[in-house]
């Protein structure tokens, strides 16, 4: 699973604001606090519990793609090593 900063550094190389981009991606992965690993039966896969979710943020073109990128890269490992190694050549 990759660390919150990562998601959001993909989401600014989209332009989106940091710290909507932060705030979002901590949502979605709120239930780690009690699902622990299962945690992605919500608001990683676009069913009732994200549409509820985008819903909040009245269907932004920036909340889906906040939810989007999330996703993709939850499931893309190669992508989040890639993006870990721009991270440390920083």
């Amino acid at each position: 699973m990759a660390r919150r900063k990562i998601h959001n550094k993909l989401c600014e190389i989209f332009g989106i604001d940091p710290k909507f981009a932060d705030k979002l991606n901590k949502e979605i992965d709120e239930p780690y606090k009690i699902l622990g690993k299962y945690h992605r039966v919500l608001f990683h896969d676009f069913d009732i519990s994200t549409f509820i979710l985008l819903a909040k943020y009245k269907f932004s073109k920036d909340a889906f793609l906040v939810w989007y990128l999330h996703k993709i890269l939850d499931e893309n490992k190669d992508l989040e090593k890639l993006l870990e190694l721009i991270e440390m050549l920083k």
